[in-house]
């Protein structure tokens, strides 16, 4: 039982350390990007950047005008009061990849339809090189206000 008690409070104050530890990001481009979606009619927005989702925290969950970040389908942390709040088990590299690609969720949205070339919003096929170049359909680029 001690072990348990031991092992939690461990995760705790590992828990606590990432909090204040947790650095700073401006997400203000994609909070735009995200209103213009839901004013387009998209109830659920995502953004792929760089090999990450960015997508809102329900706005009547327990993490109102939190942005949620996973990658592959899991969860690596949050971006809450301009500080990104990674879990355990985001790396330090994972971590700075996302603090790029918030920061400048444009290039990283270009970067993305390059990559892989497929929209970072729909995650469609792109075909036409403008769209490759952009990173985004027209479509999308309209909804999302780029």
């Amino acid at each position: 039982w001690s072990s348990d008690v031991c092992s939690s409070d461990l995760r705790a104050a590992e828990r606590q350390q990432r909090v204040e530890q947790a650095p700073s990001v401006s997400v203000e481009a994609i909070e735009t990007a995200f209103a213009n979606a839901k004013n387009s009619g998209i109830q659920r927005p995502k953004l792929r950047l760089d090999t990450f989702v960015f997508s809102p925290a329900p706005s009547a969950g327990k993490n109102p005008n939190a942005i949620y970040v996973k990658e592959n389908g899991e969860y690596l942390g949050k971006v809450s009061g301009g500080k990104f709040y990674a879990v355990r088990n985001c790396s330090g590299d994972a971590q700075g990849r996302v603090l790029a690609a918030a920061s400048d969720p444009a290039n990283a949205a270009v970067a993305y339809g390059k990559k892989f070339g497929s929209c970072a919003v729909c995650n469609r096929e792109l075909s036409d090189p403008a769209s490759i170049e952009r990173g985004i359909g027209p479509i999308c680029a309209e909804r999302f206000g780029w």
